[in-house]
């Protein structure tokens, strides 16, 4: 999600000045000018890390290297519940649980939790993982033009899968399942599935650890992408 918040913030500013250094909770507001078909207004673009979608009240800093979970959860309940505007948020998690036991459980306690808020009106997105290409930094890699070429790829591939990208899918399945059983009661906030899966598991091409990397970039990443790049369209 913080590519997300970074693609959206750089189109907004011109002075593409997202603070990346900063601790894992960055807000700005955005002014847009009115034209001869609409007055002007203002947006907040806010992005908070919490890999578990977890409430903990343990100190966190990921500067200082400092975990109140299994990784890093800044709070986010407390400024959303207090802002009365119409939001649109979006959501993921299972990058770092590394069991369907234990996603399954954040998932569902992040859906009790966002009902107890009552926010009818928001647009709640939850979003589906991308998958992780094993070998991506191999030269002359050009986006796959079926699911099919993926899975072979993917087969082909020796290098080992040491964080679990195998089970995203599953992840996303169970997601898909919940939120289709939901979408039939009628008396709950509506939350989508933002599914972001059958586009990037073709682009197994533009990873930050690919063969055009900057330098100095760590060479394992094949999870996350360059930026421009998919994750802007």
């Amino acid at each position: 999600n913080l590519q997300q918040a970074l693609s959206l913030w750089m189109l907004m500013s011109p002075q593409r000045d997202f603070p990346i250094q900063e601790e894992s909770h960055v807000k700005r507001p955005f002014n847009v000018p009115a034209t001869t078909n609409a007055v002007s207004f203002q947006f907040v673009i806010e992005f908070v890390r919490n890999d578990e979608l977890l409430e903990t009240s343990h100190d966190v800093s990921q500067i200082n290297k400092v975990k109140n979970c299994h990784h890093y959860c800044y709070p986010w309940k407390k400024d959303y519940a207090s802002d009365p505007s119409r939001t649109i948020m979006v959501v993921n998690t299972g990058a770092h649980l590394h069991s369907r036991e234990l996603f399954n459980a954040a998932i569902q306690r992040f859906i009790t939790e966002f009902d107890e808020l009552r926010r009818p009106n928001d647009l709640v997105m939850i979003r589906t993982l991308v998958p992780g290409h094993k070998g991506c930094d191999r030269k002359g890699l050009k986006p796959f033009n079926t699911f099919q070429e993926y899975l072979l790829d993917a087969t082909d591939q020796k290098v080992k899968d040491t964080y679990h990208w195998d089970i995203f899918a599953s992840y996303n399945d169970y997601m898909g399942r919940l939120l289709s059983e939901r979408h039939q009661d009628r008396g709950k906030a509506h939350i989508e599935l933002l599914d972001v899966f059958p586009m990037t598991v073709l682009r197994c091409d533009g990873h930050i650890a690919d063969e055009f990397k900057a330098p100095g970039t760590r060479k394992t990443d094949c999870l996350h992408y360059s930026m421009p790049g998919p994750v802007d369209w």
